[in-house]
């Protein structure tokens, strides 16, 4: 029964942030649609300028839901009495975890570079490949750096590190933990250019979270990671090209030196609180 109840209780904390996206898209589109209708203009030119308009305000609908996601779980925390910091384990962090922290992101970021090219993710999902650049191209470079690489990394990680990565170390071993958070983390991008990245992403922003005993190791990664997809996506020419050699090698290295980053960061393990028997039984 206990199980079910967790499963449930991640399916609703993962419906949040999509929730909000849906609010806020329908918000804005009702906005634009009856500022047509009163135009003038007909139905089939109303759909397709609606259709535009949304896309290319994807970055900003991902930016305003956050928000949105981030008020949500800042209520829910008062609600229940406890302090956000703590609930969420926005603890401080040591020198040492932020060096570590960021040497996960740039071998984290070789490794999904890596298996994104080896295996040509993009040809298998143009549509996915295609949103992903809108995502990052369509606003200007400061609003879309502010929104995808500060904003959404801050609110995802509350989301997958704080809240379903606490709810699961309840009732699970930390193993099955860290691989669960990760796929479901892949899983939310819903599409499979993101999703491997973000699969291996979560695995090792969890690695460094539950190694560092707080949250702010995992938003560190999350900001530097994607900071580093918009400025790219920014600064290389579109022509701009690697080999399926020079993807296989940064997978490879990318996968050994990430392995050996998290066990530096695991030798410097801070040591987990136990879970008391009462905050089990509010957990189900």
């Amino acid at each position: 029964m206990r199980y079910i109840k967790l499963i449930f209780k991640v399916l609703l904390i993962l419906l949040i942030p999509v929730v909000m996206q849906v609010v806020v898209t329908m918000g804005l589109a009702i906005q634009m649609a009856v500022k047509l209708a009163q135009s003038g203009t007909s139905q089939e030119f109303i759909e397709a300028t609606l259709q535009n308009s949304i896309a290319s305000k994807l970055t900003l609908i991902v930016g305003l839901a956050s928000i949105l996601t981030q008020f949500i779980f800042f209520v829910a925390s008062a609600a229940k009495g406890k302090s956000f910091t703590n609930d969420y384990t926005l603890k401080k962090i040591s020198l040492k975890h932020i060096g570590l922290s960021i040497a996960v992101t740039l071998t984290g970021y070789m490794l999904s570079l890596g298996i994104n090219g080896t295996f040509d993710m993009a040809a298998k999902d143009p549509k996915g490949a295609e949103a992903v650049a809108g995502l990052v191209m369509n606003m200007s470079f400061p609003t879309t750096l502010f929104i995808i690489g500060l904003v959404v990394p801050f609110v995802e990680e509350i989301v997958f590190r704080g809240a379903i990565m606490r709810n699961l170390k309840r009732h699970m071993p930390i193993a099955a933990v860290l691989v669960i958070q990760a796929a479901l983390f892949g899983l939310y991008h819903m599409n499979l250019v993101q999703g491997f990245m973000a699969f291996f992403l979560g695995l090792n922003i969890g690695l460094a979270v539950y190694f560092s005993g707080s949250i702010w190791a995992g938003i560190l990664i999350h900001a530097l990671n994607n900071s580093i997809s918009v400025i790219l996506s920014r600064a290389l020419p579109e022509d701009f090209d690697i080999s399926k050699i020079g993807f296989i090698l940064l997978l490879v290295i990318g996968l050994g030196l990430s392995v050996a980053i998290q066990s530096l960061f695991y030798k410097s393990k801070v040591e987990q609180p136990q879970v008391i028997e009462k905050e089990m039984i509010e957990a189900v």
